[in-house]
């Protein structure tokens, strides 16, 4: 017959395992998801805006990708490129300057502030932003779980 404790010691460890391996899931989904979907998922949390100007403009077919600079609050300076969506009226111009919103902890999640409503309604913005509250709530239930795990090894100790 098996030690009820040795048991419920292997329970703590095949769900921190199986959590870590649904949180390893989640961040490979989201990655896949596209650049764009995800710099809108986390504007939506936290976002600044700021001014960038349009370094260059593709348009091959109906493919359209803007690329832009821009400042940070620090100063600091990052060149993006986005997709333009095919039916968006947003037409710039090489040397124009854009509003442009970014994420203030990671800055290389930007995107023009004009496409961003188009982004909205995207079936990508919204698996973006399950992939991330799911991956959050993997996070919490994760340390609730090793902190359980841990007192539970504590108790054990004294036995």
């Amino acid at each position: 017959m098996r030690d009820p404790r040795a048991a419920e010691t292997d329970f703590f460890i095949h769900r921190l395992a199986v959590l870590g391996l649904l949180l390893f899931a989640c961040v490979f989904f989201a990655g896949f998801i596209g650049n764009e979907a995800i710099a809108y998922a986390l504007t939506r949390l936290d976002s600044e805006k700021t001014i960038a100007k349009v370094t260059k403009y593709e348009s091959v077919n109906q493919l359209k990708i803007v690329w832009y600079e821009f400042s940070d609050a620090n100063n600091v300076r990052y060149e993006n490129r986005v997709h333009v969506p095919y039916r968006a009226s947003f037409h710039p111009e090489e040397g124009m300057e854009v509003e442009v919103t970014y994420f203030p902890l990671n800055p290389e999640y930007s995107d023009v502030t004009d496409l961003l409503q188009g982004r909205r309604e995207a079936t990508s913005t919204s698996l973006a932003i399950g992939a991330l509250a799911v991956g959050g709530a993997i996070i919490v239930i994760f340390f609730v779980s090793a902190r359980s795990y841990r007192q539970h090894k504590r108790k054990m100790k004294y036995y």
